[in-house]
């Protein structure tokens, strides 16, 4: 790909994706890890799954907080992407707020993080006509 001076994205700027997936998974298991050690539990971690060492929490409420933490700070990681992209125009800060968004999107889709707070709140917050609310729950919350 040709870079020129009025057009600053380059093979460079595609390749940061890389690691920005790489550090935004990282960075949402950690969410669950630290709360999780927060709370008490002594959490086990790696790249994509974060579980308690004994295989229970120490309080049935830790799982759904445990849940909600790797969302939080994929909106934290966006958040942080997104002001510095807003207050020094960084152009190479768009990986790291693109893939958290990406994460929620897929979650919501796929079943993840989203799907266990959604059974741990027990509200239906999928809106639209009862045949999705209904498949999307047989298939991605399983």
């Amino acid at each position: 790909m040709v870079s020129d001076s009025k057009n600053p994205i380059d093979v460079r700027f595609f390749l940061l994706f890389i690691p920005a997936a790489y550090a935004s998974y990282l960075f949402h298991e950690l969410g669950h890890w630290s709360v999780g050690e927060i709370l008490g539990n002594r959490m086990v971690y790696s790249l994509n799954l974060v579980w308690p060492e004994g295989g229970h929490y120490a309080q049935e409420s830790h799982a759904l907080y445990v849940s909600m933490a790797g969302p939080a700070f994929n909106v934290i990681q966006a958040a942080i992407a997104s002001l510095t992209i807003e207050k020094f125009r960084v152009l190479f800060a768009y990986p790291f707020a693109f893939f958290p968004l990406f994460n929620r999107i897929f979650s919501l889709l796929f079943g993840g993080s989203a799907c266990k707070m959604k059974q741990g709140l027990q509200f239906s917050w999928a809106r639209g006509p009862t045949w999705w609310r209904s498949s999307w729950s047989e298939c991605c919350c399983r």
